[in-house]
């Protein structure tokens, strides 16, 4: 998982239930910045309950809902909204003399999606910009000693084992969108200046909230940064007890 995703995927879930979508449509990542997809499952009653939405949002007649509506109670009708240039959207299950009726509602869903994909795509765009991409490979944090650089990385991949509740991922939209914050994972690196070689890395537990502007001291977290020290001096350590085996001369 990463966190580029995961937030794509709230803030999409957040636009689509604005306009009243079902909750089998969801958003997800095609590649950061460069798109999303839209897709999902509509079964005839879930279409049922979604209609009157279409209507009061101008994208059906009134006068047509009723008979949508019983269309799809009579029918097995199952509507399938598929990636493609502002979605595609695929209808099965209507008898053939009322696919011609059935058409408003397909257009009805077209011209949704494609009201909907631009704010989609701006909103997911701007979340890859806050959620590491605008670091475009820079640091966003360097510290250098006699011998070493400590720098501090945007991970978008997140461990594993990562849980967030709903509230911690709506903060995290809310800092992006209302703010203008970063949103991070973090992780902290050490290299040996010399050869530039990597010497440990970890990451920050939490993620990290960055407000535009704000000063390290601010949002770097000190005890990971001690735990990583005390690491780099144990290989340090490590690495000098080998090289001093060679240097032993055995009689």
């Amino acid at each position: 998982m990463k966190l580029h995703a995961l937030l794509t995927a709230a803030m999409g879930r957040s636009v689509l239930a604005a306009k009243q979508w079902p909750d089998a449509v969801t958003v997800s990542v095609v590649t950061a910045g460069c798109g999303i997809c839209v897709q999902g499952e509509l079964m005839a009653g879930v279409l049922c309950d979604f209609i009157p939405a279409l209507a009061a949002q101008h994208y059906l007649h009134p006068d047509a809902v009723a008979h949508l509506q019983a269309l799809c109670q009579a029918y097995p009708v199952d509507i399938r909204i598929t990636d493609g240039l502002n979605g595609d959207v695929v209808m099965q299950g209507v008898p053939d003399e009322k696919v011609f009726f059935a058409q408003s509602l397909k257009a009805a869903l077209l011209a949704a999606l494609a009201d909907l994909i631009p704010e989609l795509e701006e909103k997911e765009q701007t979340l890859a910009l806050h959620t590491g991409e605008r670091c475009n490979g820079f640091p966003l944090f360097e510290r250098v000693t006699a011998n070493y650089i400590v720098t501090a990385e945007p991970w978008d991949a997140l461990p594993a084992d990562f849980t967030a509740s709903e509230a911690q991922i709506n903060a995290w939209l809310r800092a992006i969108f209302e703010d203008g914050s970063d949103v991070l994972q973090v992780g902290l690196v050490v290299w040996q200046d010399f050869g530039q070689q990597r010497l440990a890395d970890r990451a920050v537990p939490d993620i990290c909230i960055i407000p535009p502007g704000a000063p390290a001291r601010r949002w770097l977290v000190r005890d990971t940064l001690k735990t990583l020290a005390a690491e780099v001096r144990r290989q340090i350590y490590l690495q000098r007890n080998l090289t001093a085996s060679f240097s032993q001369v055995r009689g």
